[in-house]
């Protein structure tokens, strides 16, 4: 009867574990998300995976960040949208806690060149339109930029160098080489990515 009793406990333990950690990564993919639509680098930058800065200094990153979101061309707003979080099941690789998290985005780009006719704007449309990555492309009603929404693509890490917390990095197919510098090409088979 003890050791059922202890078999008993033992199992509620491990549920719990597991459950504090899905729950630990949820709040964070949510903290995360917020500082992201806030545009608060620094807050971001505290999410993010301290392996990315090896590959890119995080001043650096920030200067890009803002060159990408507001620069001579467009300015790109994110908006705000039911994110749809889906996280696969945390897997345990390489001394690393993983998940995979996808999600909805949406943003708008507002354009600041060439953009002041029809055929300019369709030019545009159709480009996004035709790209992968976007879905639901079409002129916001006063005619001044492009809602796009998009499925993206985090990682949540957690390891011996996230100080106790989960730490995110967007993932494209298109740079899977840095991803592959970041975590492994093990990994990211294994994650299917």
């Amino acid at each position: 009867m003890k050791t059922k009793f202890t078999m008993l406990l033992l199992f509620i333990a491990v549920l719990s574990v597991k459950s504090q950690t899905m729950e630990s990564l949820k709040s964070e993919t949510d903290k995360m998300f917020q500082a992201t639509f806030a545009m608060d680098y620094d807050k971001i930058f505290s999410f993010t995976y301290p392996k990315l800065f090896e590959t890119m200094p995080a001043e650096q990153l920030k200067t890009v960040m803002k060159q990408t979101f507001d620069n001579e061309y467009m300015k790109i707003t994110l908006e705000k949208i039911d994110p749809k979080f889906q996280f696969d099941p945390i897997q345990e690789m390489e001394g690393k806690k993983i998940s995979v998290i996808r999600y909805k985005t949406a943003m708008t780009m507002f354009m600041k060149q060439n953009f002041s006719t029809d055929a300019e704007r369709d030019v545009v449309v159709n480009a996004l339109s035709g790209n992968e990555l976007f879905s639901g492309v079409k002129l916001n009603k006063e005619k001044t930029g492009i809602y796009a929404e998009m499925d993206a693509v985090m990682i949540g890490i957690f390891d011996s160098t996230t100080g106790g917390q989960w730490k995110f990095i967007n993932y494209t197919p298109a740079q899977r080489e840095m991803y592959r510098n970041i975590l492994s090409d093990t990994i990211l088979n294994k994650l299917g990515l």
